[in-house]
């Protein structure tokens, strides 16, 4: 019965993982993506390995060495998080410097088969494990602010899901430590079956998520331009205010900084202190304040529907219609609707 259950887990997770990589190898060849691939290929080859060991009890009695080859995954875990929350920093070198230890250990742990090797693996793989749990739950909403510099929508580039789930990985690690200390068949099931569970969810945002690195890049300060003259300045100013005021660029749902640089013939350093000094408010902040303003006058002025006003006023979905108003207006679209008396 417990052979039974581990060899459909083991067959289940095989074929999952190994659609995964093939849908991320086809995805794109941005690092994340990369990245994703190779986790799935090494853990669809895990599953090979765990069927084969399943298969004969002999190879039992290299447990510690199958474990260790195992934990390989754990530092393009911490890859994958360090991508997500700092797109476009990761290299090849830095992912190869952080492998190499889970790769050295098992090496060494044939060549002299002493138990040493295997517990440096393991306290290694929990440290970084750990830290780099710890470490997103600091960087996951630094970087959701960033993106208010930048963006005027968040939906698929933010990381409010992986916020959400991050809880998860504590528990599937403590899942798998005790795994690896105290071997039973039912905490491998366990193991595999909330893994399979949480790579479900987290293969979906991830292939959802779109990538911003080219947006993100460090916006120089006002100060660091040769030519930043009061005049330069004012015009534009001028020019990004009759954009906004006059054409109402805010009602393009996929506006971002560098759209109205580029409208108004400047740089994205220009268009970053206009919001800062003449707003006091992020970019998202402000634009999204313009268009729940354009929103209220539909909502008393015209009986449009709820999603077809939220379209109009430059929102990517009822959704974020609905969270934005809430957020600004302390109530629903709806709620305002009736408690506004028409104009």
């Amino acid at each position: 019965m417990v052979n039974a259950v581990q060899y459909f887990l083991l067959g289940t997770s095989f074929m999952f993982t190994a659609m995964i990589a093939w849908i991320f190898w086809r995805k794109g060849s941005d690092m994340l993506s990369r990245l994703v691939t190779v986790l799935m290929t090494v853990m669809a080859a895990g599953f090979v390995k765990d069927a084969v060991v399943l298969a004969h009890p002999q190879f039992m009695s290299a447990l510690d060495l199958i474990t260790a080859v195992d934990v390989v995954a754990v530092p393009l875990y911490a890859c994958i998080l360090w991508e997500l929350c700092n797109p476009g920093r990761l290299t090849l070198k830095t992912i190869a410097l952080v492998e190499a230890p889970f790769v050295i250990l098992p090496l060494l742990m044939v060549l002299f088969k002493h138990p040493v090797f295997y517990h440096i693996d393991m306290i290694l793989a929990v440290i970084l494990g750990l830290s780099t749990a710890t470490w997103a739950c600091f960087a996951i909403p630094r970087y959701n602010r960033s993106l208010k510099a930048t963006f005027s929508y968040n939906e698929d580039i933010d990381l409010r899901w992986l916020q959400n789930i991050l809880w998860a990985f504590f528990i599937i690690l403590t899942v798998w430590v005790i795994s690896c200390t105290t071997y039973s068949p039912w905490y491998d099931a366990i193991y595999m079956t909330l893994t399979l569970m949480l790579w479900i969810f987290i293969c979906y945002f991830i292939y959802k998520h779109k990538s911003v690195v080219d947006e993100l890049h460090p916006v120089a300060p006002i100060e660091s331009i040769p030519d930043k003259s009061p005049d330069i300045r004012s015009q534009v100013f001028a020019r990004i205010t009759r954009l906004i005021v006059e054409d109402r660029i805010y009602l393009n749902p996929m506006l971002k900084l560098s759209d109205i640089a580029r409208m108004a013939n400047t740089n994205r350093t220009y268009a970053s202190a206009y919001f800062k000094t003449e707003t006091g408010m992020t970019f998202y902040d402000h634009i999204n304040r313009l268009r729940v303003k354009h929103a209220m006058g539909l909502l008393t002025g015209t009986p449009r529907r709820l999603d077809e006003i939220a379209e109009e006023s430059g929102f990517n979905s009822r959704q974020s219609f609905h969270r934005v108003f809430v957020a600004i207006a302390g109530m629903t679209p709806a709620q305002y609707r009736a408690s506004t008396p028409p104009p």
